[in-house]
């Protein structure tokens, strides 16, 4: 049911903010002092690998993956994003959310909120199978 749910958030995301009209992809939507908060941009797809769980000496360290899509379309400065995680014990973290980017000389910052599907497979309980990313 909690995926279900989770796919049906993802598609109200894409109604909602693919038929927005963008504003010049890199626009600065406002300043907050020094830091640009960023408007509309290109879309990207980015990667990540590194190790979950790596301070565990029980030896349970597990080699982990991320792709996550970033719709350059904001509506004000709010954009929706999707993810998912994977480690090589089965554990899959899929996500769905809202982004910001603030700006500050060279460094951006992008937080996200969202709610994600955890899959336990081989590894930790987390306590359920909903979270915060």
């Amino acid at each position: 049911m909690m995926l279900r749910a989770s796919w049906i958030a993802v598609a109200l995301l894409l109604v909602l903010f693919l038929p927005c009209r963008a504003a010049e992809p890199g626009a600065v939507y406002g300043r907050i002092g020094p830091v640009e908060v960023l408007g509309a941009d290109r879309p990207r797809l980015l990667f990540g690998a590194g190790v979950f769980d790596y301070w565990d000496k029980a030896g349970k360290r597990s080699p982990a993956g991320k792709v996550e899509l970033r719709i350059g379309k904001k509506l004000w400065f709010l954009g929706p994003a999707i993810g998912l995680l994977a480690n090589t014990h089965g554990g899959i973290y899929g996500y769905a959310g809202v982004y910001t980017d603030f700006a500050w000389k060279k460094f951006v910052l992008t937080p996200l909120l969202g709610i994600g599907v955890y899959r336990r497979g081989n590894y930790l309980d987390l306590g359920g199978g909903t979270g915060v990313p």
